[in-house]
Order: C-alpha cells, then sequence, then structure tokens
C-alpha cells in the first residue's frame, strides 16, 4: 500500500534509545527542521512502529523510493516529537531523516498521505542542500526552507497525484508557514511556502515537457535564486493560496515564461536526478 493512499496511524511504541544509542538526558539544538546532535548527544528517542504496519510499510517503501528518486541515500528514523512537538527534519551531523510521530499523525489526519510525502520531500531537500551547498546555512533560515519546499513540490509533481491529494498536500504547506519575521527561523509565510511549492511543481513540469533532465545545479539556480528575490511575486497568483479553495496544478505558463527568462543554458555535464552527485 503507498503512503498516499494512508489517512491515520497509530501511537507508536519507543524502543528507548537515540537514533545512534542515545543517553536521554541531554537536550538536543535545532534549527528550523534540520537539526544537531540527535543521538548519543540528544536523547531523542526512536519508535520501533507506528503502530499500524501497513504504515510502518508505507513509511519505508516512500523513503526507498525518494533516496533512489534523489540518488542520495539517508537512513530514516520515526522518532517521538511528543515532548518537542510536531516535527521532521534533517540531521546533517549524522546523515539522517527524521519524522515524528506527531507531525506524522497530524498530517495524515489532517492533509492526507501525500502531505507526509511532501514533509519526507521538503528534509531530502535539505539534505541535497547540505551535500552541495553547505555554505547556504547561516543564522537566517528563510531562504533554504523554501528552496526545500521548492524540491518537495518538484518531487511531488512525478507521484500522480489526483486532485484530493494534491490539494492536501498543498494545505499542509500552506498551514505550516508563519510571520514570525523577526526570528531567524522563521521559514516563510503561508503565502510563500505554497508559492515554492508550486515553482517546485511547476519547473518540473516545464522541464518534463521540453524533454530535459536538470541537474541540481539546475534546480538550485531556479529555486534559490527566485526564493531569494520573494518567489511569491514572481510565481504565483495569490488567489491560488487560500487554503480552502484548492489550487490550479494546470496554470503553469506564467512560471515557464519567468523559466524561459531567466534559465540560462544547461550546463556542459549536468548530473541527472536519481545519479548520486557525490
Amino acid at each position: 500500500m503507498s503512503l498516499a493512499a494512508l489517512t491515520g496511524c497509530g501511537g507508536g511504541s519507543s524502543n528507548g534509545g537515540g537514533a545512534s544509542g542515545g543517553d536521554g538526558g541531554a537536550t538536543r539544538t535545532q534549527r528550523g527542521c534540520y537539526a544537531f546532535d540527535i543521538g548519543a548527544a540528544g536523547g531523542i528517542p526512536t519508535l520501533a512502529t507506528s503502530g499500524d504496519p501497513n504504515l510502518d510499510r508505507a513509511l519505508a517503501g516512500e523513503m526507498s523510493g525518494q533516496t533512489r528518486f534523489w540518488g542520495l541515500p539517508v537512513p530514516f528514523y520515526l522518532v517521538d516529537d511528543s515532548s518537542t512537538g510536531a516535527n521532521a527534519f534533517y540531521d546533517p551531523q549524522h546523515d539522517l531523516v527524521a519524522l515524528g510521530i506527531t507531525m506524522l499523525q497530524s498530517r495524515l489526519e489532517g492533509y492526507g498521505g501525500a502531505a507526509v510525502q511532501g514533509v519526507l520531500a521538503h528534509e531530502m531537500g535539505h539534505k541535497v542542500q547540505y551535500t552541495l551547498y553547505p555554505q547556504l546555512f547561516g543564522t537566517w533560515a528563510r531562504n533554504t526552507e523554501l528552496e526545500a519546499d521548492c524540491y518537495s513540490g518538484f518531487y511531488m509533481a512525478y507521484q500522480g497525484l489526483d486532485w484530493n491529494a494534491a490539494n492536501g498536500y498543498l494545505r499542509s504547506t500552506y498551514s505550516v508557514g508563519d510571520y514570525n519575521f523577526t526570528n531567524p527561523q522563521h521559514h516563510g509565510t503561508p503565502d510563500e511556502r505554497v508559492a515554492a511549492a508550486l515553482l517546485g511543481f511547476n519547473t518540473a513540469v516545464y522541464f518534463y515537457q521540453r524533454g530535459y533532465t536538470p541537474s541540481y545545479a539546475d534546480l538550485h539556480q531556479v529555486f534559490y535564486g527566485s526564493v531569494s528575490r520573494h518567489v511569491t511575486r514572481e510565481t504565483t497568483d495569490p488567489r491560488w493560496l487560500a487554503p480552502t479553495r484548492g489550487v490550479n496544478l494546470g496554470r503553469v505558463e506564467e512560471t515557464s515564461r519567468w523559466l524561459d527568462t531567466h534559465h540560462s543554458a544547461p550546463l556542459k555535464n549536468p548530473i541527472p536526478i536519481g545519479e548520486n552527485p557525490m
């Protein structure tokens, strides 16, 4: 069974250890949705199961599919985020993706399985960033978070989503926006986050229609170049973004015109998606 087909999950049971053993006593330091010191220094308990065997299999299958898609293998852990708040993150120090059980439940029950796929693809976007562009990570999180939303939308364009699943994914993305403009961990407003996901989605459509396999450098040029200027103004009509109205996924011409204007010629040796760039 695919992850997108699931709509609920059980509570899970902790195995009592951290991702790398865990001492259970220290406090995890976290910035945005990338984390540091998980495991021996972090004390976040991993979960042996979500409590639902079908969901366990779907999660394992989804992460396997995502690592193949991006060509970047990475360990995956389900963790107990009940005391820290719903969360998912990429940990560059230990090179792993973690999904909190509370985050999993809230996405499934509120928005459907495609929302969970999108969360995991966002974290894989951070994996791409840390692998190729570690210099991006500084004090302010907004641009790297919005670019990760772009990677998420790019991945989701290949998932054959029906209307309900696509709408759930985008409403979920909208729901995690914030207006904490003075906080270095501001991730982007709800409109910006949906706009970034749509830019990723429309970029996938653009390249597919032209029969071109983009490199990571191509995607970074489009994504980071957009979000660092202000993605909402350049790629979306705000009327698309109301979370209760649905989103028009078929409208790609505006983004295509922008790409035709701003995208440079392909690199001589592009790294196709699916090949490991390391």
